[in-house]
């Protein structure tokens, strides 16, 4: 990609060293912002990855540096018949590893541990008529491997649209790596890279996936700069799970992939998310560095992101 439009020092410092997805650790050298707490509740080649979306995997272990006190939520209370409160978590701890030591693997690392808590999640029943039915992944068997990450990091920028001059992948790699680990091809059309002109909107898009397709979300943070997951969220009003669009958002689950950042399941409210510290604070994205036209939905990342608010989310 190119340099990034003018930002801020500190942003235009941190693109002119890494690209898209290169999740620089002097990005992240502040702690975990005060407001977050918890929720209560072998190197591969790339040519195994083209050859086999679906290996048989070694079953994950729960990640030493997780505490052991952080469970799984469960789902909200069925829908109720007045509007309410309603919260859902997908995290799971045996999910999650750190990008570490690879800090341009931001992408990869989210999207295994996306399909790894995909996988650990069990409740894909449709709540109402207007609620879809989600799509489980389908062969993936939950990894938490460097060496799963660097396969999924190869795949991610062989299919994405980022320059190769850059370090990481872009949103498009990181889609197409979900679709063909998680679903056997590339155009299975899971999960799709989407871009809004607000911040409200993306918000509201990144909770409605959760809810009705029930997988975590990524998004383009930092400018563009590093990939973090969304694994849940606390609405006010009508149940999203049942297709409702009568919501408000309160808050979200985050979890980032950079050891330095530090923070996993962490609960921000909807305004920590929109202008909060540069490591939490969901930001348009500002790279120039994706000139490639995606076969896919015929765009180039260019185009099609710049100045928005960029998401990876489920769409079956």
């Amino acid at each position: 990609m190119g340099r990034p439009r003018p930002y801020s020092l500190s942003a235009i410092a941190l693109a002119l060293v890494v690209g898209v997805a290169a999740c620089s650790s002097a990005a992240g050298s502040s702690p975990a912002p005060s407001l977050a707490v918890p929720s209560s509740v072998a190197s591969a080649e790339l040519s195994d990855a083209l050859a086999s979306p679906t290996p048989s995997l070694p079953t994950a272990a729960a990640s030493p540096t997780t505490p052991a006190s952080i469970q799984p939520s469960t789902l909200a209370p069925s829908p109720a018949a007045t509007p309410g409160s309603w919260t859902l978590d997908l995290y799971d701890a045996r999910a999650v590893r750190w990008q570490n030591p690879d800090v341009s693997a931001c992408t990869a690392a989210s999207a295994l541990m996306m399909l790894n808590m995909a996988v650990y999640w069990q409740d894909y029943v449709p709540l109402g008529a207007l609620a879809p039915v989600p799509s489980p992944p389908r062969g993936w068997k939950p990894d938490i491997t460097l060496a799963r990450q660097k396969s999924i990091l190869a795949y991610q920028r062989k299919t994405g649209t980022m320059s190769l001059s850059w370090p990481g992948a872009d949103a498009h790699g990181w889609r197409n790596s979900l679709n063909y680990y998680g679903w056997g091809s590339i155009n299975a059309g899971v999960y799709g890279d989407q871009s809004f002109i607000s911040f409200a909107a993306a918000a509201r898009a990144t909770v409605t996936a959760i809810a009705l397709y029930r997988k975590p979300v990524g998004i383009l943070s930092m400018a563009g700069n590093h990939a973090q997951i969304v694994t849940g969220y606390k609405v006010t009003g009508g149940d999203p799970r049942t297709g409702t669009t009568s919501f408000t958002v309160v808050g979200v689950y985050l979890t980032d992939p950079l050891q330095s950042h530090g923070f996993r399941d962490y609960y921000i409210s909807l305004a920590t998310w929109k202008s909060g510290g540069k490591t939490i604070r969901f930001t348009p994205y500002e790279m120039t560095n994706s000139p490639k036209v995606d076969p896919i939905d015929g765009q180039t990342g260019n185009a099609e992101w710049d100045g928005k608010w960029v998401i990876v989310a489920p769409v079956a």
